[in-house]
């Protein structure tokens, strides 16, 4: 008797987890803006320049999609894209913490050029029968080059991670990437490499 109950709850189960796959839907979620934290880094220690800042470029393999949420038992629930697009995002970050920390962004090529490339940006789900893990990564590569070709070069790579007792959602999702997209700012404001590089390049 007691294993018929238990191939009855079972089944239940199953069912349900197959509706659920029924209900599979591709959320895009609004890519988070970055509001740079206010106090003195790396990049506000050393004198003001004029930066021309490359269009960022996207290098990940087209066509994939940028994140999943899964049911229990890896029951996928549909994609996640991001829009703005990854690359944008990226460029007004960057931006938005050159100006911070005092630098001008000019429209053309200078003594310091900076440019990125965004090698992944992504989210996905790791579920058991009672919550949902949503992990974001990221991870971004930022040059920093003089005119004459000379190139300092760092990657920036990021994983972030929040609980929820409920439904993985759009708010949620991007919740989790504004903490990625704010521990890159954090570690590329206060790189003394990529600060260095702008000062010399600046003094040549």
């Amino acid at each position: 008797m007691q294993n018929i109950r238990n191939y009855f709850k079972f089944s239940l189960f199953f069912v349900m987890l197959m509706f659920l796959a029924g209900c599979a839907q591709n959320i895009t979620v609004q890519t988070p803006t970055h509001s740079p934290e206010t106090g003195k880094s790396q990049l506000s220690l050393i004198p003001p320049a004029n930066i021309y800042l490359k269009k960022v470029q996207d290098v990940r393999a087209p066509g994939r999609a940028e994140g999943s949420r899964e049911a229990a038992f890896g029951v996928p629930m549909g994609n996640v894209t991001f829009d703005p697009p990854a690359a944008v995002a990226v460029q007004d970050l960057i931006a938005a913490e050159l100006i911070k920390a005092g630098h001008s962004i000019l429209d053309k090529e200078q003594k310091v050029n900076v440019a990125a490339r965004v090698l992944a940006f992504e989210v996905g789900t790791d579920v058991t029968l009672l919550y949902w893990d949503i992990i974001g990564k990221t991870k971004i590569e930022v040059s920093v080059i003089g005119l004459s070709g000379n190139e300092v070069k760092k990657v920036f790579s990021s994983s972030c991670e929040d609980r929820t007792y409920v439904w993985p959602s759009g708010k949620l999702i991007k919740k989790v990437m504004q903490s990625c997209m704010s521990y890159f700012a954090a570690r590329m404001r206060n790189d003394i490499e990529i600060a260095q590089a702008i000062k010399s390049m600046t003094e040549k």
